[in-house]
């Protein structure tokens, strides 16, 4: 009697998993500063919502805006809303974020008493720390008739704690920021914000090819802000943020 073993060859049917696609976004900023700190957790959430990972990574702000650009990142962390206007639409091939992210405003800080500042114009003739990479505001300042004298250093938080030491006679950066670093160490008691000067809409920008990623990725943010998850998650940054500068600027 002879068996037979028939081989039943049963077909492997592969079910390819759900898209998702990765996206890399650069920013001028250090990714543990304020812009970076608050945006990044809103673009993780709202990329998540898509099926989609993201990341970010710091570059500086001139090689950001070059990199996401020419498509070798996929989207810029952090710009105001009239980037094309102030960059003469130097950048083209980036699309615009339609939900805004922050709003921000440039403060002058001293530990002058006495200082009154209503306009960068009053800085003339005065030594200013700037953090480098702000480039618009550095033009800006670089305009001053002489003997004005600009500082770059290399983070807000250098700038202030040489302020305090009276190396300058200003510093200028992003307002909310200034005043959180004031508030971290008794030792910036003496620096004090003279101005506020005009406010900046933030949001995100994509490669022009993700122009479709982009409207989903606005959308989901509206709903974030809908259901108050945005709002918690600024929260949760800005608090991080502080924790952050109180173990860093003792």
């Amino acid at each position: 009697m002879r068996w037979y073993i028939i081989a039943l060859v049963v077909p492997l049917i592969f079910v390819p998993p759900a898209r998702s696609d990765e996206f890399l976004f650069s920013g001028g900023a250090p990714l543990d500063t304020y812009q970076p700190l608050i945006i990044v957790p809103l673009l993780t959430e709202a990329f998540k919502r898509a099926g989609h990972t993201f990341k970010a990574i710091h570059y500086p702000s001139l090689r950001s805006l070059k990199s996401s650009n020419s498509g070798k990142t996929d989207g810029e962390l952090h710009r105001v809303h009239q980037l094309h206007q102030v960059s003469k639409r130097k950048y083209p091939n980036l699309v615009r974020i339609e939900s805004e992210l922050l709003r921000t405003a440039t403060g002058i800080f001293t530990s002058k008493e006495d200082a009154a500042i209503g306009t960068i114009d009053d800085l003339t003739g005065y030594r200013i720390a700037i953090k480098r990479g702000r480039l618009r505001m550095t033009a800006r300042l670089a305009k001053l008739p002489n003997p004005t004298i600009i500082f770059p250093v290399s983070s807000d938080l250098a700038g202030i704690r040489m302020l305090a030491r009276g190396k300058f006679d200003f510093a200028v950066m992003e307002f909310n920021e200034g005043n959180a670093i004031i508030s971290s160490n008794p030792k910036f008691n003496n620096i004090i914000s003279v101005a506020r000067l005009s406010e900046s809409r933030i949001y995100s920008y994509m490669h022009k090819r993700h122009h479709k990623v982009a409207r989903q990725i606005a959308a989901n943010l509206e709903k974030m802000k809908a259901e108050g998850l945005f709002q918690n998650i600024v929260a949760r940054s800005i608090k991080e943020f502080n924790s952050l500068l109180a173990r860093s600027a003792k």
